[in-house]
């Protein structure tokens, strides 16, 4: 960092009283922000927001996993708008967030029944019910932005985005243009944020993949794994993986009779109907388990065991949005060996080479006939996941703090660096 500038207090006053009165408060507190920063008084204040933080999910452990990578440099918190602890997010994730601190933001007019605030609820013409958000990241020399919900005004001197996939096209309260960097997660995001938000996205940011080495060959069981939230919407296809199995148990119990299916996933406290109707049929069937909401250590008992990963997000859906826009769950269960068979969409193409490191398939079909296939093939499933462990090897954790670091770094460099720039610009204008 460059050695902290001389600056006349006198001066400085000066500049934020006029500031103050040409541009209001908030304009004149980010300039005060900027000078405790530039002097060294204190460390950078990074708040990263997540609508859905509440909730286990892949882009969540995005967040939490940047949030790790970064408090060595600043001081973070996490956003949330309903009630979690930073204890609950390592044991779900398997993390260690000492020093990173949590805050909730009650959204009053969204606090109904559903499992997190809908962005689509925000009507034109009355009062955006995320300006709460909004004033809070104002109090942030960076903010994050890790929701896709372009319903928050940005206030802070910095607002950078992840963009998980653009779920909705501009309308009123639309503030995506004023975040930068704007950062994807998939070459299928970035073309979705060009053809949706007509914006074009900065730097292509990997989610991060834990996990391997793969186990040996004799620790691996006839299990299949699935790892997915259980969306109220349905949207990650358990219940027609439940039925597929339940299926090819009975048509060719020689080659699927000794196979398991266990179908794991975060879902909302007190569950959802969806999540209830797949434990149904699960119910029926002694070789297939839905389990929720299960811990790090759980997940990876599991990745060990397992021999096969499903994952059908996507098939028979219209909706772009409705695929899997990278797949964190795909890379880790490869990372650890398994084989994957997943829709043929999305990010998947990014991630899974169709017969070199898995299938990629077009519905439950396909599914099943790579499934029959691979359970008749040791060999194949020994040769698949060993590609595959290697090429999802480029997805680790340690890439990723790399890019994360550099990314941030870059930024705290000009706003620390350029401070005394600004302060001329300032006297120029003001």
């Amino acid at each position: 960092m460059p050695s902290p500038p001389a600056i006349d207090a006198a001066d400085l006053t000066r500049l934020v009283d006029r500031l103050r009165a040409a541009r209001g408060w908030q304009a004149a507190y980010n300039l005060v922000q900027r000078a405790e920063c530039a002097l060294g008084t204190r460390r950078p204040r990074l708040g990263l927001y997540d609508h859905a933080l509440h909730l286990v999910g892949g882009g969540q452990k995005y967040g939490c996993l940047l949030a790790a990578a970064l408090r060595d440099r600043c001081e973070v918190t996490l956003i949330a708008n309903r009630p979690i602890t930073t204890g609950e997010l390592e044991g779900w994730y398997g993390l260690d967030l000492s020093g990173v601190e949590v805050e909730v933001v009650a959204l009053p007019r969204l606090d109904g029944a559903q499992a997190q605030p809908d962005p689509a609820l925000v009507v034109p013409g009355e009062p955006n019910p995320f300006t709460p958000v909004s004033a809070a990241s104002g109090r942030f020399d960076l903010f994050v932005n890790n929701s896709m919900n372009e319903r928050v005004r940005p206030r802070a001197n910095i607002a950078a985005a992840v963009c998980h996939f653009p779920e909705r096209r501009p309308a009123g309260e639309f503030y995506m243009d004023r975040y930068k960097p704007l950062l994807y997660n998939s070459e299928y995001t970035a073309e979705w944020i060009r053809r949706r938000w007509g914006l074009e996205p900065d730097r292509r940011l990997f989610p991060p993949v834990e996990g391997g080495p793969p186990s040996p060959e004799g620790e691996r069981q006839r299990l299949v794994l699935s790892v997915a939230r259980f969306e109220r919407a349905g949207s990650k296809r358990q219940l027609e993986m439940a039925r597929a199995f339940v299926r090819l148990r009975a048509e060719f119990p020689h080659l699927a009779g000794d196979w398991r299916l266990v179908l794991a996933g975060g879902v909302e406290a007190g569950g959802n109907d969806y999540q209830r109707r797949v434990e149904e049929v699960a119910a029926d069937d002694a070789a297939l388990r839905v389990l929720t909401n299960v811990s790090a250590n759980e997940l990876v008992g599991l990745y060990r065991q397992a021999s096969l990963f499903w994952h059908l997000c996507g098939a028979g859906a219209r909706d772009p949005g409705l695929c899997e826009h990278f797949g964190m769950t795909v890379a880790e269960a490869m990372r650890y060996g398994l084989v994957p068979i997943v829709f043929d969409g999305g990010g998947m193409p990014e991630i899974v080479a169709d017969g070199a490191t898995g299938y990629r398939v077009s519905g439950s079909a396909g599914l099943l006939e790579r499934t029959l296939e691979l359970m008749a093939d040791d060999d194949l499933r020994r040769r698949l996941g060993a590609a595959g462990a290697e090429t999802a090897a480029r997805f680790g954790l340690e890439r990723f703090d790399t890019e994360v670091r550099e990314i941030f770094d870059e930024l705290l460099a000009g706003y620390i660096g350029g401070f005394e720039a600004e302060l001329q610009r300032l006297r120029d204008e003001l």
